[in-house]
C-alpha cells in the first residue's frame, strides 16, 4: 500500500522531491549464474505542469482535482502474481502538493511544477489545477486531458485565473420605507 498523499515542492521547477513517491516495481526473478537481474518499472506517471499565474505572489499549495473520484489518495501493489498489479484502494477527487519557496515576480510568468500522479484515463472529464497563495488567494486553471500511463511523463500546460470567494456579502439597501415584495 502507497500514498500520493505528502508531495512536497521547493522552489520553482525543482525535481528534488520526486524521488519521494515514484514508486518502481519489477517481475518475478530467478537467478541466472548466481546473478539476479531486476528490470523495475514505473508504476506512476510524472507530471510537468507548466502555470501561467496572474500576479506576483507566493504560493503555499497546489492541487489537481476533478469534480469526479477519478484519481488515487492511496493505492496497492500486488507483487505475489509473474506480473505486479496495480489498483486504487481509495479513490480520491484530488491530489494535493505542498510549496515552499516557489513565487512569481511579475503577472503572467510561468511557473513549473512536478508532482507524481497515478496512471487515470481523464477522457471526458474536466480536470483542474488551483493554486493557493499566501495571502489566501486562490487561482484556477483546466488541464489538457489525457489518458495517463504508468512509467510515462507528461507536460501539461494551463493559464490560471483568480477565483478568490469573497467572505464578505454585500446587500443592497432597502430605503427607509417599507418596500411592498
Amino acid at each position: 500500500s502507497f500514498s500520493y498523499e505528502g508531495q512536497s515542492q521547493k522552489g520553482n521547477a525543482s525535481l528534488a522531491h520526486l524521488g519521494t513517491h515514484d514508486l518502481m516495481a519489477t517481475h518475478a526473478t530467478s537467478a541466472v549464474n548466481g546473478e539476479l537481474n531486476f528490470e523495475f518499472q514505473h508504476v506512476n506517471c510524472a507530471a510537468q505542469l507548466c502555470l501561467t499565474v496572474p500576479v506576483a505572489a507566493t504560493f503555499t499549495t497546489l492541487t489537481v482535482r476533478c469534480d469526479e473520484a477519478i484519481l488515487a489518495k492511496t493505492a496497492n501493489l500486488d507483487l505475489s502474481g509473474s506480473e505486479y498489479q496495480y489498483s486504487i484502494s481509495e479513490p480520491a477527487n484530488q491530489i494535493q502538493m505542498s510549496l515552499s519557496e516557489v513565487t512569481s515576480t511579475e503577472a503572467n510568468q510561468v511557473l513549473t511544477f512536478y508532482m507524481m500522479l497515478p496512471p487515470v484515463d481523464m477522457a471526458g472529464k474536466t480536470v483542474y489545477v488551483v493554486l493557493q497563495s499566501d495571502d489566501n488567494k486562490v487561482y484556477q486553471g483546466t488541464l489538457p486531458t489525457k489518458t495517463m500511463v504508468a512509467g510515462k511523463a507528461y507536460s501539461m500546460a494551463a493559464s490560471l485565473v483568480d477565483v478568490t470567494v469573497s467572505t464578505q456579502i454585500s446587500s443592497p439597501g432597502f430605503g427607509g420605507s417599507d418596500t411592498e415584495i
